[in-house]
């Protein structure tokens, strides 16, 4: 249907139109065919314990003005010699008969009451008590005694009609959405029809009741199966076309044979039309649920209708439809349980157009506690009276403090199985969450910690870091997704399927993250201010340092005349403004500007040694270090050369940098006055060297070249992300 309504261009405005007046229409047919039938002025309504009607109404300027009494009970009417009995069953809506005998009984006597109101002659009302009130009834009924509930219920049923349109309108080339305009525009006729025979004074002329009654059938059988194809269809399709064909054809068959009486069979029409139905689709409902376990959005929407379905049907069938069938009265009137079928239709409306699922998801796990708390004051109260034979008033009184004690601890376990995280207040979490923060002692680790709270927080099914920049929590996808900022600017966490996919996030969700976003914030700004007090005291300290001990190693050198302890005293010095430079840096060192620095140095130290240098350096200009970083691999290099330039006077040195596996490999390696490493005398400087490569999670190795005569250091650090810029 959304392909006609775009081959016709007709926009959403013009749907609505064309609904209204629809509307229109069917209401006005509705109110004509209760202007033509006869008019006494009495309202009655089945009297429960007599079985017959009782005047619950008198019309002013009517014929039985001031002619019966309210509170009085008719059993017939009598006019030409014949009297028709006036009993409570003729007052049923048709369906509502058991089989297509006693509806032909139904219409016997309605059509013989209609002849004796409509025949221009007065007719005689026979009361309970034998009482008779003679009447001349009027041709015609005006419009002003039509029953207010009349209007009042063509208003609400308007409701569904409406809401198909809207659906239909939003998503026309939806097939789901289809089904429901068609679901709904059926329904709305069936539920005129029935209101329109509720609302009648006594009877209409057989042919009317004949086609309403087949009108009534026809647009029941359009509508339930229609339903039923959209839960089984809808979000998963779980019948094909040839089930659905099969479940059409034998809910219309019943109801075709209810019609024209081909086979007789014991069973209730309602049983089979309604009670049977009902575990069907209870089944086919939480199919939908099971398939959409690790998909929130879609098993939110299956849940929403399945609640929409089972609690509106559950009603009308066991307080008003099985009784009827048992043949007593129901509990709830006809009126009421009509009113309960329209609240299906705004959750399949809600399902269908996903609108904010996220919100309906808490009120859907709320919405079947408080029914279960219901069920369980309705049985407790039963049972008392029925097993116990306590008076009602106790009974009720008893079972509602019983199911008190019972129902809240039962809510409150459900709550923690169903939600777990909504059971745990925010002030309960604070812990868990205080102390990730508190071993944070920098921004990165402040970062990590942040995406550890929002996942023992959520248990997302997916959690991805995002270069977006958003300031504050927002939801996305009707719930399946939650984007949460990061604590460093222009970035954010996007959080996918609550609870492993198992929930949808929604408000409260965003208030809770809120407010941990807030403390992680604050936290993270007084570590900020604490590492910038600590940093300005360092920097004050290493220019003191520079300025002082720096100042003397270098009139130290000057004045010494041992080449060998001047230039002891200028690498002292040199490691000294090394040592000053990068711990004041707080940039990232690109990883290629050292290399050349590093080469400079050590190509001046080896050709004054008289060694030839042999450097081999991959390319890295896309990696840089943190100055710690830098600082404690310029010690090792400068450590490893001296030791080779001191104790081997070599003729070669060699220095290689090359990456593998994801770490940077540093050789530093030399010929000349060599022995076997296992021949090395311990000291502090391997021991030295293996301590700055291990704060870099580095590794070091020595190899010895027996044949080539040459011995190496190889040194291993990794390259981790944040040595990317």
């Amino acid at each position: 249907m959304g392909g006609w309504r775009e081959k016709l261009a007709l926009p959403p405005a013009g749907v609505l139109l064309l609904t209204l007046l629809f509307i229109a229409l069917t209401q006005g047919a509705a109110v004509y065919a209760l202007l033509q039938q006869p008019w006494t002025g009495i309202r009655v309504e089945p009297d429960a314990e007599a079985g017959f009607l009782r005047v619950v109404s008198v019309s002013a300027n009517s014929p039985a003005e001031g002619k019966i009494q309210l509170g009085t009970v008719l059993t017939q009417i009598q006019g030409g010699g014949e009297v028709v009995p006036l009993t409570s069953k003729h007052f049923l809506f048709s369906f509502l008969h058991k089989n297509r005998a006693e509806f032909e009984v139904y219409l016997h006597w309605q059509a013989k009451a209609h002849a004796f109101l409509s025949a221009g002659t007065p007719v005689t009302f026979i009361a309970l008590d034998g009482k008779k009130y003679d009447l001349f009834p009027q041709l015609k009924t005006p419009v002003r005694v039509i029953p207010a509930y009349f209007w009042l219920f063509l208003s609400v049923f308007s409701i569904v009609l409406l809401i198909g349109t809207f659906v239909w309108s939003y998503k026309p080339n939806l097939r789901v959405a289809t089904f429901f305009f068609i679901a709904c525009h059926s329904c709305y006729l069936f539920l005129l029809i029935g209101v329109t025979n509720a609302a009648r004074e006594f009877f209409f002329p057989l042919q009317v009741a004949e086609w309403l009654f087949a009108l009534e059938l026809l647009f029941l059988n359009i509508y339930v199966p229609f339903l039923f194809i959209i839960i089984s269809s809808y979000p998963h399709k779980l019948i094909g076309l040839l089930g659905q064909s099969v479940f059409f054809f034998a809910f219309s068959f019943h109801s075709l044979n209810f019609y024209f009486s081909w086979f007789d069979y014991s069973p209730h029409y309602l049983f089979l039309q309604s009670v049977l139905l009902f575990p069907l689709t209870a089944w086919v409902n939480q199919t939908q649920i099971t398939r959409s376990i690790h998909d929130p959005v879609n098993k939110m929407a299956a849940r929403l209708m399945q609640f929409s379905i089972l609690v509106p049907f559950f009603l009308v069938i066991f307080v008003h439809v099985i009784p009827v069938i048992l043949g007593s009265d129901a509990i709830i009137s006809g009126h009421l349980a009509q009113i309960f079928l329209i609240v299906s239709f705004v959750g399949f409306a809600v399902g269908i157009l996903r609108f904010r699922l996220f919100e309906v998801e808490y009120w859907w796990f709320k919405s079947w506690l408080w029914l279960l708390g219901g069920c369980l004051v309705v049985v407790m109260d039963m049972l008392l009276i029925g097993l116990l034979n306590t008076p009602q008033l106790y009974a009720l009184g008893l079972s509602v403090m019983v199911t008190g004690f019972l129902y809240f601890p039962l809510r409150q376990w459900l709550l923690g199985k169903l939600i777990p995280m909504e059971s745990q207040a925010l002030q309960d979490f604070l812990p868990q969450f205080s102390g990730s923060l508190a071993r944070a002692d920098s921004p990165q680790a402040f970062e990590q910690s942040w995406q550890a709270v929002l996942q023992a927080r959520f248990s997302p099914q997916h959690l991805a870091r995002q270069a977006i920049p958003i300031t504050q929590p927002e939801l996305m996808e009707n719930g399946l997704r939650l984007r949460v900022p990061a604590l460093a600017g222009g970035e954010a966490f996007q959080l996918t399927g609550k609870h492993m996919a198992s929930r949808l996030f929604n408000k409260a969700d965003i208030k809770a993250v809120s407010a941990l976003l807030d403390i992680a914030r604050m936290a993270c700004r007084a570590s900020d201010a604490r590492e910038q007090a600590v940093r300005e005291e360092r920097e004050r300290l290493l220019h003191e340092l520079q300025a002082t001990v720096g100042d003397k190693l270098g009139k130290l050198a000057d004045n010494l005349a041992n080449p060998l302890h001047r230039k002891a005293t200028e690498d002292a010095l040199q490691t000294l403004e090394s040592t000053v430079r990068l711990t004041l840096s707080a940039e990232p060192l690109g990883l290629q500007a050292c290399l050349a620095l590093w080469q400079a140095e050590i190509s001046q130290r080896a050709a004054l040694a008289g060694a030839q240098l042999d450097w081999r350096a991959a390319l890295f200009e896309e990696y840089a270090f943190q100055p710690q970083q830098v600082f404690e691999l310029s010690q090792f290099l400068h450590e490893a050369v001296s030791n080779a330039l001191k104790h081997a006077h070599p003729p070669l040195l060699s220095v290689y940098f090359s990456l593998q596996a994801g770490c940077l490999q540093v050789s530093v390696g030399n010929d000349g006055e060599i022995s076997p490493p296992g021949n090395w005398r311990a000291g502090t400087g391997m021991m030295g060297m293996a301590r700055r490569l291990q704060r870099l999670n580095g590794s070091l190795q020595t190899r010895y070249q027996e044949q080539q005569g040459r011995v190496w250091l190889d040194a291993s650090v990794p390259l981790m992300a944040g040595d990317v810029p």
